[in-house]
């Protein structure tokens, strides 16, 4: 891609270069959070703080899922306190699973006009975002090594190549001339989305 922005993009060893020894968990008796990628199938990744270090987060989990009732079972198995849902393009079945998650599943929209953090509305179950910001800053935590990995299995060297499939790219608005970063989706790249969520 032409204008991509080279250092910012992931690569799949700098990300295995984070996997540890424990195995990926089945379920959690400390409490979780939840990013959940919405499409065909939906691609979930479940991170616990880290007991030392409240800037790290362990991935414990990783799944994929084929219908809402899988995602209840995971808020249940990994007592999730708050999760963070793509409200789009499954709006009627993401709507009624945070209603039934009241107070702990958020529904993301992406508004590339905002700036700062997230705005949380609890009464919407929404959150409204800013996508290259929220994108950046998962790609930070990495880079930092604020991410821990189970150790690798196939599920976690496919988290890992879905992570270097977001490119940061220099866009121009044509009308008014001004330029800005964005990313851009070179290939499949759930886990990527669903552990930015």
């Amino acid at each position: 891609i032409a204008w991509a922005d080279v250092e910012s993009k992931l690569d799949v060893m700098t990300v295995l270069s984070q996997c540890g020894e424990s195995p990926m968990l089945e379920n959690s008796e400390k409490p979780c959070i939840l990013g959940i990628d919405t499409g065909k199938l939906l691609h979930a990744v479940v991170l616990r703080e880290d007991p030392e270090d409240w800037n790290k987060h362990h991935l414990v989990h990783l799944a994929i899922c084929r219908d809402f009732s899988e995602l209840d079972g995971l808020m249940e198995k990994f007592h999730v306190e708050k999760c963070v849902i793509d409200a789009l393009p499954e709006t009627h079945s993401t709507r009624a699973f945070a209603e039934r998650h009241a107070g702990k599943v958020f529904m993301c929209i992406f508004n590339d006009n905002q700036s700062g953090p997230p705005t949380w509305d609890a009464q919407t179950h929404g959150v409204r975002m800013n996508r290259t910001e929220a994108l950046d800053a998962s790609r930070a935590a990495v880079r930092k090594k604020l991410l821990i990995l189970p150790r690798q299995d196939p599920r976690v060297k496919e988290f890992a190549e879905q992570m270097t499939q977001d490119a940061r790219v220099l866009v121009e608005d044509k009308v008014t001339g001004e330029q800005r970063y964005k990313y851009a989706k070179i290939g499949v790249n759930h886990f990527s989305l669903a552990f930015t969520y």
